[in-house]
């Protein structure tokens, strides 16, 4: 499970009965700070697949934290650009970089009742 007290995901999923998702282990090169091995990056579509959110959780004790920091990315093209998030333009680049690489990794599927979103987002 993963649990976020953002409500970005509850916008960008508002009437989507299937929740896209990609995942992705370790760190993002080029952002800070770098040697997180037991990261897992979480890319959440909407609108089609072409906008999606990046989130960065962190293993622990008792699951997974989602870091504050979210990306929001848009499809352009042959390749996403991050239109909103923490950092700057080489951060940007390098999430940018990070998922494009990351896209041709298999996308999963789940059924919209498993999210559950209110002042927070659990995704089970």
């Amino acid at each position: 499970m993963v649990n976020t007290h953002s409500s970005v995901l509850r916008d960008l999923l508002l009437t989507s009965p299937i929740v896209s998702f990609r995942y992705a282990p370790g760190d993002i090169a080029g952002t800070s700070p770098e040697g997180r091995a037991n990261a897992m990056n979480v890319f959440v579509y909407g609108n089609a697949g072409r906008k999606a959110i990046l989130m960065t959780a962190i293993a622990g004790h008792g699951g997974w934290h989602v870091l504050d920091d979210y990306y929001v990315l848009v499809q352009a093209g042959q390749g996403g650009t991050v239109v909103d998030g923490n950092g700057g333009q080489a951060t940007y680049a390098a999430i940018a970089a990070f998922a494009n690489e990351k896209g041709k990794l298999p996308l999963n599927s789940i059924r919209r009742n498993r999210l559950h979103a209110a002042n927070h987002c659990e995704l089970h």
